[in-house]
């Protein structure tokens, strides 16, 4: 029997791949989305290969053959990771008001758009809830005992959130200073050392160190002290892991269960959704590999690297204003 369309906007982001593209745009096809919102940034003037590649990639996203509402963002110009993706998000959730995103090489199981699905609609007025994950990074011998966990740390490999939550997001991580300063820092996680693996990352954003987006969207999450609702089984798998990957090369991606599985995972997994703090920390440790006895020496010195940049903003607007 055909499957029915589904209300629950997309939000697909595309770029250059066309290889990866086809086969996740192949699974959304099986989902069928009434409104389909496809973005995609612009040619790299440093890869000549770029524009036959871009065009190529976008006409494999716009193949639609089902009832479907297609919105398009498609840059002239190459802007980069962290302003092309977040500025995608940006326009998704200034025409919906929920909303699932997946990026070109994040290829879902029928099952994840399901799960997305059944959330969203749970949880659209629970404000700690901030997002639903396609991804979990457990061992076997875990998976499958709960239907849904919540986590504290966003897996974005496949993911779904609300307007009302991606309206604390800020790109340009405005509020980190002030927050570094004030040491009011350690609200972000019960852990200090924690605090100290993660503020290492979100200075290096905050000093544009990284071109990324993804990294300030943990910041919001943490900050508001949100939680993501994460599935009992793996539900995701990233196909674009290898040496010419951007962010993630030789990076660990886990498979997606078998059929039979995920099948006894939908009927006979513990259905109550909770907390669960082992999980987080199999990922900070295996998956994150964050080494915390490291961090906070170089927490202290980031701090310093902070408040002379502060200071050096601070100066240069009083010279200005005493100039005027």
């Amino acid at each position: 029997m055909e499957r029915e369309s589904s209300d629950t906007p997309i939000l697909f982001i595309i770029y250059n791949r066309p290889y990866f593209t086809k086969k996740v745009f192949e699974c959304i096809k099986k989902f069928k989305p009434k409104m389909l919102f496809i973005a995609a940034d612009g040619p790299s003037s440093n890869r000549p290969k770029d524009p036959q590649n871009c065009m190529e990639t976008r006409n494999i996203a716009l193949n639609v053959d089902w009832a479907c509402n297609i919105q398009t963002l498609f840059l002239p110009e190459n802007v980069g990771c962290g302003s092309a993706v977040s500025g995608a998000i940006n326009w998704f959730f200034s025409r919906v008001d929920r909303g699932i995103i997946l990026e070109d090489d994040c290829m879902p199981h029928p099952e994840f758009f399901q799960f997305c699905d059944f959330f969203l609609n749970k949880h659209k007025n629970d404000r700690e809830i901030m997002m639903i994950s396609g991804s979990n990074f457990q061992p076997s011998s875990t998976q499958g005992n709960h239907f849904a966990y919540l986590s504290r740390i966003p897996h974005i490999w496949g993911w779904a959130t609300w307007r009302r939550a991606w309206q604390k997001y800020d790109f340009n991580l405005n509020e980190l200073p002030a927050t570094l300063l004030s040491r009011k820092w350690t609200f972000f996680h019960q852990d200090k050392e924690i605090c100290y693996y993660w503020f290492k990352i979100f200075i290096q954003c905050w000093l544009r160190k990284i071109d990324t987006w993804d990294y300030q969207w943990v910041f919001a999450i943490m900050k508001n002290k949100g939680l993501c609702i994460s599935p009992g089984i793996n539900l995701m798998k990233n196909i674009g892991i290898n040496e010419n990957s951007t962010h993630t090369k030789g990076g660990f991606s886990p498979n997606i269960p078998d059929e039979f599985y995920i099948q006894k995972w939908k009927l006979t997994a513990e259905k109550e959704v909770s907390e669960q703090p082992k999980f987080d920390n199999y990922t900070l440790n295996k998956i994150l590999n964050a080494k915390f006895q490291n961090n906070k020496n170089i927490f202290s010195r980031m701090r310093k690297k902070i408040k002379r940049r502060i200071d050096v903003i601070s100066k240069i607007k009083m010279i200005k204003k005493n100039d005027l």
